[in-house]
């Protein structure tokens, strides 16, 4: 069942998992990385889960079995947790209704009245969200925000907004090639001043 179960999650992944768009929403920051990881993969996992039970079974079994050696095992503080696994976890619950396992139970409870307070609703709002990885994507990286994992506006794909930051780096070009100007011009100061 272990084996069918990494199967099982790799399939669903090729099947439900979009790399590229995946790349387009992914944090920089190494630990909303791999909190954002984790939250796609229990979304391709609850897609395959929802209508087909022995998929569901096996990917219960592949939970188990990471749970044995995974730190949220042994935390004993917040700061112990890690938050992949525990968001990867209440993310899965929310999304199938499956329980955590009983071995994690311990290190989500550690973490889950701050991430209820903070990030509840966003929590709730990724269930609407889960045949659409887009959308999914925009409400995770709200969940990192809400969290304080990333700082700053979303980061989307929309062609509208790379439109903006191609025109930005249009007016960027545009700048320098002013200054190279005002410096044929003998205004050399002030383009020093403003590189």
């Amino acid at each position: 069942a272990e084996a069918r179960g990494h199967a099982d999650a790799a399939a669903l992944k090729l099947r439900h998992h979009d790399e590229a768009l995946h790349a387009r929403h992914l944090p920089t920051d190494d630990i909303a990385r791999a909190v954002f990881d984790a939250v796609e993969q229990a979304r391709v996992e609850a897609l395959g889960s929802r209508s087909m039970p022995g998929i569901r079974a096996n990917l219960a079994q592949v939970i188990e079995s990471r749970m044995r050696t995974d730190p949220i095992t042994r935390a004993r503080n917040q700061a112990e947790v890690p938050l992949a696994t525990a968001l990867s976890l209440m993310v899965r619950e929310r999304l199938t209704g499956q329980i955590p396992p009983e071995a994690a139970r311990q290190g989500i409870d550690l973490i889950s009245e701050w991430v209820e307070e903070k990030a509840g609703s966003d929590l709730d709002a990724l269930r609407l969200a889960l045949d659409d990885q887009a959308a999914f994507a925009v409400l995770a990286n709200k969940l990192l925000r809400d969290l304080d994992l990333i700082e700053g506006e979303p980061r989307t794909d929309s062609d509208s907004e790379q439109g903006e930051e191609g025109e930005g780096d249009d007016q960027d070009e545009g700048g320098e090639c002013d200054q190279q100007e005002e410096n044929e011009g003998g205004s050399d100061g002030e383009a020093e001043m403003r590189a």
